[in-house]
């Protein structure tokens, strides 16, 4: 029988996935099972760096059975990281502006914890499941068309399907996108059945084929582990609340 979890955005909040470790992902990968953390391990909450160390030693120590796989946050510190360094080398300016939430994960973040969150899949697949961080675009066929650079991005921030079920932006029109349409609700299952974070949402969201965890951890919500037995769609859940509300969006 082979098992798989699961765990959603888990953005700084160490202390809440330490929890969820001793309750039940240590035990899991010690007899066999397969983890699989769904990107976003940094930002937001008090403590990005542990979060990564914490993560990339299981993924390490158990290279065949814990995966995490590329969130939109990480990829955002590669790319900045990368600018900064042309800079360093050439003087060529960083188009890239800091996000004043990102400031201090991006100071603690190592080179060793770097080229770790530089090796992350877009994707990972086994057992019939498909985890992504944000969504599947319409334009993902086959596998190998995660492989192209734009259809990488859209699957790191997808949210949101206007009317033609073209992935609706948030940075260029937020009020716009909440209006959409979830992209699970469209979603065939051709890629197998999916598990997704990056869409907060208070409790899990099932779709037909399709299933979103981020319960919002660092805004106070709950940090949220899915364990599937192979082809069943019906998970069993563990769920650790948040010590605190650690972010709040700045509308001003």
């Amino acid at each position: 029988m082979n098992a798989i979890t699961f765990i959603g955005d888990v953005h700084g909040c160490y202390d809440e996935l330490l929890e969820l470790c001793k309750r039940s992902l240590f035990v899991q990968v010690e007899k066999g099972e397969h983890l699989v953390f769904l990107g976003d391990l940094v930002d937001r909450g008090p403590e990005s760096a542990a979060c990564v160390d914490l993560v990339k030693e299981l993924q390490q120590d158990f290279p065949s059975q814990v995966e995490c796989i590329m969130g939109n946050h990480e990829d955002w510190h590669l790319r900045y990281h990368k600018h900064e360094e042309k800079f360093e080398e050439s003087g060529t300016l960083n188009p890239m502006f800091m996000i004043p939430e990102h400031e201090e994960a991006h100071k603690n973040l190592n080179e060793p914890q770097r080229q770790w969150l530089n090796e992350r899949p877009i994707y990972w697949r086994g057992f019939g499941y498909l985890a992504i961080h944000g969504g599947v675009p319409k334009q993902v066929h086959h596998f190998d068309d995660f492989n192209d650079k734009t259809n990488q991005n859209m699957t790191m921030r997808l949210r949101q399907l206007d009317h033609k079920d073209n992935m609706i932006s948030f940075s260029k029109n937020e009020e716009i996108a909440i209006k959409g349409t979830p992209w699970g609700d469209k979603y065939d299952g051709r890629s197998g059945f999916a598990v997704y974070g990056h869409q907060v949402y208070s409790e899990v969201k099932e779709h037909e084929y399709a299933l979103g965890i981020d319960t919002g951890c660092c805004f106070g919500g709950k940090l949220t582990a899915a364990r599937f037995i192979e082809g069943q769609t019906k998970p069993t859940y563990t769920q650790i609340p948040a010590r605190k509300n650690y972010f709040n969006y700045n509308k001003n």
